[in-house]
């Protein structure tokens, strides 16, 4: 599979994870942040994955270690500067 295929894979699963987790929100269950969290870490994993950058095992689940790998000029950093977002 191409990067932008596995890219766009996870950023479909992203997307049903962050619905998910709204329907478990409206229902004040305490597994919907868990759900927007994995969201989050398969959006980065995505954005790597276009970047041509491989997350290994040991940082798969680490958010701040993903991200530490983005180059600095990528997107997501400077989305995250605009909006005040430490992304670590």
């Amino acid at each position: 599979m191409s990067a932008d295929k596995a890219a766009a894979a996870l950023l479909r699963i992203a997307t049903a994870d962050l619905a998910d987790a709204r329907i478990l929100a409206n229902m004040r269950s305490r597994n919907a942040p868990y759900l927007c969290s994995q969201a989050a870490e398969k959006i980065v994993k995505a954005v790597l994955t276009a970047e041509g950058i491989h997350a290994s095992r040991t940082v798969a689940h680490r958010i701040d270690l993903m991200v530490d790998l983005l180059p600095d000029a990528n997107a997501l950093r400077d989305v995250a500067d605009r909006f005040g977002i430490d992304l670590t």
